[in-house]
């Protein structure tokens, strides 16, 4: 019996970790690192793909990239590299060398507007910002305009970076540039952010044919001597000279928004060394397009954290939305942007749910049956024939007899309850309640990547009462035990 206690009111980019597979041993012993100093900018640069601006004509040039396995010899097709910062934002800008620029063309026209990092040319940055040699992150911008970030497993407030990115990609007579400004305030620096910062810059010149020599296809300004780019190891440096303590916050989710969520909470630590008076935003985006705007102002000593409440019910259609945080200071100088964005590639039912009766709206919800041989999951939706009022099996003394039965519910619902009688039979003979169990079904989510998954049935777990979001279907699974000594017939129960 179901008894109802209580009611409440990511285009797809398939892409490898790891960018290359060395063919080569490393070398015994990292080589030297080259180092760039960034120089600062009076004035920022207009993105627009131009060395025109002041601060291009005074940056030192990151030149001489080597081909993959060869620090001594220079790629046939040069690449420089500039780079420069202000209080807000890093910049670079490189400048590529393309030999056969018809051939070129031709295979940019393939890459269409997709992040095709076989097809064209990229170009890879790449920083270690606390100088470990450890750990990196990586920005990839492609000559048709597209970009691609490989982020830290550690800090998935990071998956909406390149949102925060604006980049320039313009085809020149001779080749293509590009220049791109990252905020600071996207980089989640830290105290152990260090004023040279691991660095290097790399670039994939096309891959024309299947038997073209890693040396022809890829080039660095720092040789990784034949080690995949994102090696920090082999990483150059790059002297950022400048007081980045403005950005040192450290923020998470406190759970990460689930549909039938009330709240949004987010934890907010001040390592700034300051105290600290602004403005916390959390804007949601949902796949359609709509948005809500949520501002919270913060007050913060230095050296202390707290949780921060946004009241907000997380339905179904939020599952795939954008939730950005934006943390300003007093002044209005962004300190922090964050941001994650989930998108579930779990299967589900294209057709709609049947109309329900004036019982079925009373009750909030639909129960319906598919054989337990099929997988039901979150997203599925029941047909009209599917739709049941009754369960049947059929099994044979000690036998223990599974069904499986799914509730689809139509509204928000808290605390529904399930359970189940015991069975009568024939002559005064019974098949007692604690012979029937009923579990709900758990999933787990198999990551395609750090922006998507695949949910897959996973355990049977006990429960007292059930949270069911609307339109978010839940199956259960209930086992009868036969006893031993049952006598044969038919047992009825509710």
């Amino acid at each position: 019996m179901l008894s109802r206690l209580d009611k409440t009111t990511r285009s797809t980019i398939v892409f490898p970790v790891l960018l290359l597979l060395a063919c080569c041993q490393l070398a015994d012993g990292a080589p030297s690192a080259r180092r760039l100093v960034a120089t600062r900018a009076d004035a920022p640069p207009t993105i627009d793909g131009k060395l025109e601006d002041a601060c291009w004509q005074e940056a030192a040039q990151a030149t001489g990239f080597s081909v993959f396995t060869n620090p001594d010899q220079m790629h046939p097709q040069p690449t420089q590299g500039r780079v420069c910062f202000d209080n807000d934002n890093i910049y670079v800008f490189l400048t590529c060398h393309v030999k056969d620029m018809e051939r070129f063309r031709s295979r940019l026209a393939q890459s269409g507007t997709d992040f095709d990092y076989w097809k064209g040319g990229v170009v890879e940055i790449f920083f270690d910002l606390n100088h470990d040699r450890k750990t990196y992150q990586q920005y990839l911008l492609h000559a048709n305009g597209s970009s691609f970030v490989a982020l830290p497993s550690d800090d998935v407030l990071k998956i909406l970076n390149q949102d925060f990115m604006t980049s320039k990609s313009v085809v020149t007579e001779t080749g293509y540039d590009i220049e791109v400004a990252i905020p600071l305030a996207m980089l989640h620096l830290r105290p152990d952010t260090a004023k040279i910062w691991g660095f290097n810059l790399n670039r994939f010149h096309d891959a024309y044919d299947e038997t073209m020599a890693q040396d022809v296809m890829f080039s660095s300004w720092n040789s990784t001597r034949g080690a995949d780019f994102p090696t920090p190891r082999r990483f150059g440096d790059l002297v950022v000279d400048a007081d980045m303590s403005r950005f040192y916050w450290r923020v998470d989710f406190v759970r990460e928004p689930q549909p039938g969520d009330k709240a949004i909470r987010v934890r907010m630590e001040n390592q700034t060394g300051r105290d600290f008076s602004g403005r916390l935003t959390l804007s949601i985006t949902r796949p359609d397009g709509t948005k809500a705007d949520y501002e919270k102002q913060l007050a913060l000593e230095a050296d202390h954290a707290k949780e921060v409440l946004f009241e907000y019910l997380v339905s179904v259609q939020d599952a795939e939305a954008k939730y950005r945080i934006a943390l300003s200071d007093s002044s209005g100088r962004v300190c922090y942007l964050g941001g994650i964005e989930t998108r579930d590639l779990t299967p589900g039912d294209p057709w709609r749910p049947p109309p329900p009766g004036d019982q079925k709206k009373k009750d909030g919800y639909l129960v319906f049956r598919r054989p337990y041989t099929e997988p039901v999951l979150y997203k599925a939706v029941p047909r009209s024939e599917e739709i049941v009022s009754s369960l049947s099996i059929s099994a044979c003394r000690g036998e223990f007899e599974p069904v499986a039965f799914s509730i689809y519910p139509l509204t928000g619902i808290e605390s529904l309850k399930v359970s189940a009688s015991g069975l009568k039979g024939p002559d005064g003979s019974s098949i007692p309640a604690s012979s029937i169990d009923i579990r709900k079904v758990t999933y787990q989510s198999v990551w395609k990547n750090i922006r998507a998954f695949t949910a897959v049935e996973h355990l049977l777990r006990t429960f007292d009462t059930l949270n069911l979001t609307q339109g978010r279907t839940q199956r259960l699974w209930l086992t009868v035990k036969i006893p031993d000594d049952a006598p044969p017939g038919e047992y009825f129960g509710t």
